[in-house]
Formats: structure tokens, sequence, C-alpha cells
């Protein structure tokens, strides 16, 4: 799995908190924050990692966080 989908978030999320926290674990291949027609964040969003460990490591240390 490279690509994980994050859920539970503010709605006053950026697409770049989410880029600065993720690539933290390793680079960022693609980074979608799902918004509504007003451009706010609905809550979730795509983070999809070059590599599959860096990804992995992300689950495990952001989980339930």
């Amino acid at each position: 799995v490279t690509g994980i989908k994050v859920s539970n978030l503010a709605h006053s999320v950026y697409e770049d908190d989410l880029r600065d926290l993720f690539s933290e674990f390793g680079d960022i291949k693609r980074l979608h924050l799902a918004k509504d027609d007003h451009g706010i964040s609905k809550g979730y969003a795509f983070v999809t990692f070059v590599m599959r460990k860096h990804a992995e490591e992300a689950m495990e240390t952001l989980r339930g966080t």
C-alpha cells in the first residue's frame, strides 16, 4: 500500500498542513484534500507516497491521533 486515506480531519485543515505532516515520513507522490464547493475541507484526504514503507510508517505512527 503506497496510498492511505486520512479521515476525521478538522474542516480548517489545508493541504500544506498535511504535506508538512506527512512529508516527515517520506516523499509524497500525490496528496488530495477533499473539499466542498466553497473550498472547505470535507474532513478526509488521500496521501500517496513514493515508497510503500513510508505509507506504512505514517499509518503506524499516526493511527488514532
